[in-house]
């Protein structure tokens, strides 16, 4: 066989593997891209190819996302690439760089909470977590890569958990460092190859609140090896991202995290300040689907603390427009359940209508 003839069996072989890479890095599936990428021979690493330095640049991208950051350099150091050091290509690749993201960790749970942190610090994200005193001793050694947050507060007198305030979670982001924060539930996993995305993502959320509806999933392993599964889950937000000067604007309220609601008022509050408000419109949050563990008479009560929370607005001029819709409803609402409805019922109601305000009211970035 020629050389000519050689080379070009290399080349298909070469093009063949970075389309299995591909197939397998889509699917988010990163060990399976390291693994085949140490069975190349060290013959095949030194061919002069564009597909053979793609191939580089997939491994790269697959050892960053889970962590190894040093394999990733290792690929890169000494690669003729546009970009003029490695430690550049492994920041693109972290989109979350420059991002904290808060949550509330709960002491059960931990193999999805740890695939969760996990999934949020691979894309460069900070995070914090803050708990009761108590809750922090019994967590700070399962996840020492988070940085915990002791609670002022929290709510086990009034509803038997030691749930922890949105204005106290939100508060606690002042102290971030980095311009852009975010609030996330704890088992909210993030998978998505589409970096692109993720950019836009965190260009948009330094000038607007940005927000995201998960896909519900049987197994968290599913988003590997399906990820085309999934139900979106459009009854409620699991993560926000803003910039920390806006934060002061979204801390004043009374709702728990880790309760019905905080998620609808957040954009309420966007609203009342005038703050335009982003739906992240692609595959990127995932949840693991379980039974629901929060109380139904909660879903009423807080319904009815929407209701007076809008009332206590000053000058419904200076609102923003679902704000303002949201403030006549209430006005006609009275304090309290009218119309003859129990107090669930009504409560749905109330989430449905501000649900529709808010899909009226936003901007989106949609996933290509």
């Amino acid at each position: 066989m020629s050389l000519d003839a050689c080379s070009k069996v290399a080349s298909e072989a070469i093009g063949a593997f970075l389309g299995y890479l591909n197939v397998q890095s889509q699917s988010g599936n990163h060990e399976a891209v390291i693994r085949a990428y140490r069975c190349l021979p060290s013959i095949v690493r030194q061919l002069k190819d564009r597909n053979r330095f793609v191939i580089d640049l997939m491994a790269a991208h697959a050892c960053v996302m889970v962590g190894n950051n040093l394999m990733a350099t290792e690929i890169l150091t000494g690669q003729a690439t546009e970009l003029d050091e490695p430690t550049a290509f492994i920041d693109y690749l972290k989109p979350f760089s420059g991002i904290t993201l808060i949550t509330s960790l709960m002491p059960m749970r931990h193999e999805i909470q740890r695939l969760a942190v996990n999934s949020w610090r691979s894309y460069g994200a900070l995070v914090l977590s803050i708990n009761s005193g108590d809750e922090i001793e019994l967590l700070r050694d399962i996840y020492p890569d988070v940085t915990f947050v002791s609670a002022p507060r929290d709510a086990r007198r009034e509803y038997g958990k030691p749930y922890v305030y949105m204005a106290d979670m939100i508060s606690a982001l002042n102290h971030s460092d980095h311009e852009i924060v975010g609030v996330i539930n704890s088992d909210i996993v993030l998978s998505s190859s589409n970096l692109p995305f993720l950019r836009e993502i965190k260009h948009a959320a330094r000038h607007c609140i940005v927000y995201g509806h998960r896909f519900d999933v049987d197994s968290i392993k599913e988003i590997a090896t399906k990820p085309d599964e999934g139900e979106l889950f459009v009854d409620g937000i699991d993560w926000f991202m803003f910039p920390r000067e806006r934060a002061d604007l979204l801390a004043s309220q009374p709702f728990i995290f880790g309760c019905p609601w905080w998620d609808l008022w957040l954009p309420v509050l966007a609203s009342i300040n005038k703050l335009e408000i982003c739906l992240a419109n692609g595959k990127l949050a995932f949840h693991e689907t379980h039974k629901q563990r929060w109380d139904p008479d909660i879903f009423s009560d807080f319904g009815q603390v929407v209701l007076r929370e809008i009332a206590t607005v000053g000058n419904r001029g200076l609102l923003g427009y679902g704000a303002r819709l949201l403030a006549d409803f209430a006005e006609a609402c009275g304090s309290e359940v009218q119309f003859g409805l129990e107090p669930a019922r009504f409560a749905g109601r109330l989430a449905e209508f501000i649900k529709a305000l808010i899909q009226k009211g936003r901007l989106a970035i949609n996933e290509v």
